[in-house]
């Protein structure tokens, strides 16, 4: 995974999932935001961790970054700015300190689409189309 994590001489940027979520700390962050703190219980509740330089403009990376999450389905439910602990980070990225920001939500289609039965084209028009798929995605009823 070296090659992965961008490791240059025994130091990289580091990858991985985190999959032991501090669910207590970031309930307090989403009500905090207006939202329900139980949704940091659903199974689409997800978090990201984020490096900005800080030769780049921060506001416009979030606002850019944002726009592309909400096309995407992602809803943002809480994000902050975090402290960095520059010893953690190495020689290399501690003299160019990154902003660190996080941003939790819910993801969309986190859980598996419930398969529906084939119905019949309601009209001609509908049949010559061609087939239609033997299962279709649907919305799962949450609170979303």
């Amino acid at each position: 995974m070296l090659h992965r994590a961008g490791n240059v001489d025994g130091e990289g940027d580091g990858c991985g999932l985190m999959l032991d979520l501090p669910r207590k700390i970031w309930a307090e962050e989403v009500r905090s935001g207006g939202h329900d703190p139980s949704l940091t219980l659903d199974d689409a509740f997800a978090v990201a961790h984020i490096f900005v330089e800080r030769k780049q403009d921060l506001e416009k990376v979030q606002h850019d970054a944002r726009e592309l999450l909400n096309e995407g389905g992602f809803r943002v439910l809480a994000e902050r700015i975090g402290v960095v602990n520059s010893p953690a980070l190495g020689r290399p990225r501690a003299r160019r300190r990154p902003h660190f920001w996080q941003i939790a939500g819910l993801v969309p289609d986190a859980r598996p689409p419930r398969p529906r039965p084939l119905r019949a084209p309601d009209r001609p028009r509908e049949a010559a189309r061609g087939p239609r798929p033997l299962f279709l995605r649907q919305q799962p009823a949450s609170t979303r």
